[in-house]
């Protein structure tokens, strides 16, 4: 689901030491989506194309499974999963980051119930909207959210019984 997906974002294959890394090195995470490295002087940051900017706090910690880099903040995958759902031949999630509302295009390639909900990134659902039973084709549906606080989100639309998940920003 999509806590897998955001923990195994955090995840390289092998023991990476800080000494191994160097400016520039891009590292696939277990989750699918490249990681990455920057280092300038003794600064050490972890990018995510969708999530932004990781400073690493403590390095090389030797654990029995590899190694632990602390970094200061959650870096979320993008859009995870989209290819996996049969179902689904494309979703866009705009405008984003939004203030108002997200306009959210699904193309069903097979009708199901679609629900999208909007949960915080410590797990919390923030609200939901149920659009039932849909046919196959392009949904166009408006989320509003003027009544939730500014921040990041992870947004999960379920599709019958498979679901996508995609980090949003708020924005006041």
């Amino acid at each position: 689901g999509a806590l897998t997906d955001v923990l195994l974002h955090h995840v390289a294959a092998g023991a990476v030491l800080s000494t191994d890394l160097s400016d520039g090195m891009s590292i696939p995470s277990l989750q699918g989506e490249n990681l990455l490295v920057g280092i300038d002087g003794s600064t050490v940051t972890i990018t995510s194309g969708t999530s932004g900017v990781a400073t690493v706090t403590v390095a090389d910690i030797v654990a029995t499974n590899g190694v632990v880099h602390v970094i200061d903040v959650v870096l979320i995958p993008g859009i995870v999963n989209v290819d996996n759902i049969q179902s689904v031949a494309s979703l866009g999630v705009y405008p984003n980051p939004t203030n108002n509302q997200f306009t959210i295009d699904l193309d069903l390639t097979t009708s199901n119930r679609v629900t999208i909900d909007l949960v915080s990134l410590t797990g919390q659902m923030v609200k939901g909207l149920d659009l039932g039973n849909r046919s196959v084709g392009l949904i166009r549906e408006y989320f509003n959210i003027a009544d939730v606080a500014a921040g990041f989100y992870l947004m999960n639309i379920t599709v019958g019984d498979s679901q996508v998940t995609t980090k949003v920003q708020i924005v006041r």
